[in-house]
């Protein structure tokens, strides 16, 4: 009985660990904005709510906003942007400066993956 109530304990304590290290901090955007060299490079992990897109037929590569209620920061992306309004997670690495065209996007995320 003892050895039943040991597995399962040592069972419940493993899944616990597998969940916790599934689970993905997210970054605030208005740190990354606001510490843009701190972050040069680096991957993050945003969540938020989509704003303006863009998007260039010739290049096939484009970009939208992301508002997470802390600010908002632009997601370059070389899949089509995602519909206004929709809420996505996205990872990617931190860019200082970007400019999409003629447009200045500032300090952006190159979207590597996408939920």
């Amino acid at each position: 009985m003892k050895r039943l109530y040991f597995i399962i304990l040592a069972a419940f304590i493993l899944m616990m660990a597998l969940s916790i290290s599934g689970c993905i901090k997210m970054d605030k955007i208005t740190d990354i904005t606001s510490n843009s060299d701190r972050y040069n490079g680096r991957t993050v992990n945003i969540s938020g709510y989509v704003g303006n897109t863009l998007w260039n037929d010739v290049t096939g590569r484009g970009a939208y906003q992301v508002n997470d209620g802390s600010g908002n920061i632009w997601v370059v992306t070389g899949k089509e942007p995602p519909v206004k309004g929709v809420k996505v997670s996205v990872a990617g690495t931190v860019s200082p400066a970007f400019t999409f065209g003629d447009t200045s996007l500032g300090t952006v995320v190159n979207e590597t993956k996408r939920n």
